[in-house]
């Protein structure tokens, strides 16, 4: 029995087809998460991620609630080949130096040896996004460019960078530096858009190792979307987790983007998952994305509700983002 934390994160609505065909033992990476592990029954079936349950609202950047997916409108929309006429002018970017994330204009990016240049278009907000603009976050430096999440297509390729790249639809992953361990990462480790400039931009200089080909079956915004919540979640479920077939899943505060991938990708691989939340919109939404059941701890003694539904054993597994408010509560329960 095993329990473990997830990051808290979201993202928007999107559909990933994948299937179990590696070993379950690998870290998350996202050419992992897009290339295959989960069995979704027929080709073409998907898993609906994301925050779908977050009843619809959207915010401004720096309010608090359900992320937006941003279309990079600027420029040409590239069909194979990059557009040269975006050469050599100043890239648009979103900036924190005054606070509010002024709209500045910055020198485009050039790849250095082993690097890429890829064109955004489109970026996606996270939780972390908004931590940093409210000094909520370890290591803030200014001026930065914010964005973990993006995707778009190949603009320029760097020494040794095959240049088959150039044109080609990719996704980016924003974990730089994780290492040669799969178990944890090095001391270099950290998430793209902070220390390193983000995705908020036209353009983003990054490592060639980091990026992976686009599905045709994603859109950039629902790419974009996946990443950081998705592996996230990927990591905690098949990688840490290795749930298994029959085994039952508790998934804690649903709503958010990493839970629900979590319900999903539980799910996929044949698990009974259980959920909490504070609210019934909310657990009525994870039961139409499959989950069996849930408990409102607002309302309900979540942790009765939950030993019941599981014929008072528990679950197998909890995946918990709370922390303070369910640690205790989950410990006594799994």
């Amino acid at each position: 029995r095993r329990r473990l934390p997830a990051v808290p994160g979201r993202a928007v609505d999107v559909r990933v087809r994948v299937d179990l065909r590696r070993d379950r033992g690998q870290s998350g990476r996202l050419d992992h998460l897009l290339a295959g592990h989960l069995p979704l029954g027929g080709a073409g079936d998907g898993i609906r991620c994301g925050v779908g349950l977050d009843d619809g609202r959207r915010h401004r950047l720096g309010e608090r609630g359900a992320p937006r997916v941003r279309r990079h409108h600027r420029g040409a929309r590239h069909h194979g080949q990059p557009d040269r006429r975006d050469c050599g002018r100043p890239a648009h970017v979103v900036d924190l130096t005054a606070g509010g994330g002024p709209v500045l204009q910055v020198p485009d990016p050039q790849p250095g040896p082993g690097e890429v240049v890829v064109k955004l278009e489109a970026a996606a907000l996270n939780h972390r996004d908004q931590w940093i603009r409210y000094g909520q976050y370890a290591g803030i430096k200014l001026p930065i460019i914010l964005g973990s999440d993006g995707a778009g297509v190949v603009h320029l390729v760097g020494e040794g960078v095959d240049s088959a790249w150039l044109g080609r639809a990719v996704i980016i992953n924003p974990s730089l530096d994780w290492g040669d361990n799969e178990a944890a990462q090095s001391k270099k480790y950290r998430i793209l858009g902070l220390p390193d400039d983000g995705t908020y931009a036209e353009f983003i200089k990054i490592p060639a190792q980091n990026i992976v080909p686009k599905p045709d079956y994603l859109s950039f915004e629902e790419a974009a979307a996946l990443p950081l919540a998705g592996l996230t979640a990927y990591r905690a479920v098949v990688t840490r987790a290795q749930v298994k077939a029959g085994e039952t899943v508790l998934v804690t505060g649903i709503g958010g983007g990493v839970a629900t991938f979590v319900l999903q990708i539980a799910q996929a691989l044949g698990a009974k998952v259980l959920v909490t939340s504070g609210s019934d919109e909310k657990l009525e939404g994870a039961r139409q994305l499959g989950a069996a059941g849930g408990a409102n701890y607002k309302t309900q003694d979540w942790a009765k509700e939950i030993t019941a539904l599981t014929n008072g054993v528990g679950p197998d597994v909890i995946i918990d983002s709370a922390g303070n408010g369910t640690l205790e509560t989950a410990v006594k329960i799994v």
